[in-house]
């Protein structure tokens, strides 16, 4: 039973396959937002890695207090379902709510295959976090300034209901 082990002295070529590498490139947002309301968000996604990607992956986008990106607030996720050849780029763009309680500046952060979805290999997994470098101003929303714009009211009127128009507007536009 002691003869099951052989040593060859033959030097093996190991090699790892082509693989994907997906990087964020770019985020653009607004400059201003407000809480408690939509923002929408847009991302350039690059696959620099030497084989293309076909199948579904998650993208998390999130606040960060800084430009470190850390201790960010999840903010929504999007999800990717398709292809990106090598070399390719992509304009990925989604639509969050700004959580009502955030009311300062605040930097956004985008982190592709959030789940590992994709076979990147050590290399490919440590570049899936890209932090905006331009600030995104949250602030409260301003409040409602409601005003009646027209009434209309009948020419005659006789005792009883009388019908009476009149149109609102939010000269604020909030």
């Amino acid at each position: 039973e002691g003869d099951n082990t052989t040593i060859d002295n033959v030097a093996m070529d190991v090699q790892t396959p082509p693989h994907p590498d997906l990087v964020v490139t770019s985020i653009t947002s607004p400059a201003l937002a407000f809480a408690d309301r939509d923002v929408t968000i847009q991302w350039t996604l690059a696959n620099n890695g030497d084989a293309d990607f076909t199948g579904e992956f998650q993208e998390e986008v999130s606040l960060a207090p800084s430009p470190s990106g850390v201790n960010g607030r999840f903010i929504g996720s999007a999800p990717f379902s398709g292809t990106i050849a090598a070399g390719q780029t992509i304009t990925r763009f989604a639509t969050f709510r700004i959580p009502d309680d955030i009311t300062t500046d605040r930097f956004v952060v985008v982190r592709t295959d959030d789940g590992f979805d994709v076979q990147e290999f050590e290399s490919g997994e440590a570049n899936n976090t890209t932090v905006d470098d331009v600030v995104l101003d949250i602030e409260i929303p301003p409040h409602p300034d409601l005003r009646v714009t027209s009434i209309t009211v009948p020419a005659t009127g006789f005792a009883g209901v009388v019908t009476v128009s009149y149109t609102v507007t939010d000269a604020n536009g909030s």
